[in-house]
């Protein structure tokens, strides 16, 4: 995230990405808007939500793990797989992630907490932001 995105991150897009011993906590963290965002320059008398207006879309996306004696039995590794890698199922090939904002965020179909990132992991397509000018 943007340490001044006060007031609007644009959604992010990746695709085909291969991740290797990647751990969801890593992919992003959601933080909560600081409170010296609150101040003339950025929002008036109350912290910006930039950090809550986000999504993040994932495409095409495949995860592995590398096999080692101590995680085999736990991945499914066989010995010949020990010291390479498998591919995982991982959060799947396509997935949104998206904040945690009370009363909103966990409303959505197909959305699953995930307190590693401060926010939800989204199987359902088309989550986006509406953006209001003024």
């Amino acid at each position: 995230m943007i340490p001044k995105g006060s007031d609007y991150t644009q959604y992010q897009e990746f695709t085909n990405l291969r991740l290797h011993d990647c751990e969801y906590g890593a992919m992003t963290y959601f933080f909560e808007p600081p409170e010296s965002w609150a101040n003339p320059a950025d929002c008036g008398i109350w912290p910006c939500t930039g950090p809550k207006n986000t999504v993040m879309f994932f495409n095409d996306i495949k995860f592995f793990k590398t096999c080692t004696s101590n995680n085999a039995e736990e991945l499914g590794c066989t010995e010949e797989q020990i010291g390479g890698e498998i591919e995982e199922a991982g959060l799947g090939p396509d997935f949104q992630m998206i904040p945690d904002v009370v009363g909103y965020s966990e409303m959505f179909d197909g959305c699953s907490k995930m307190p590693a990132i401060n926010g939800y992991f989204c199987k359902t397509k088309g989550l986006g932001i509406l953006l209001w000018e003024s």
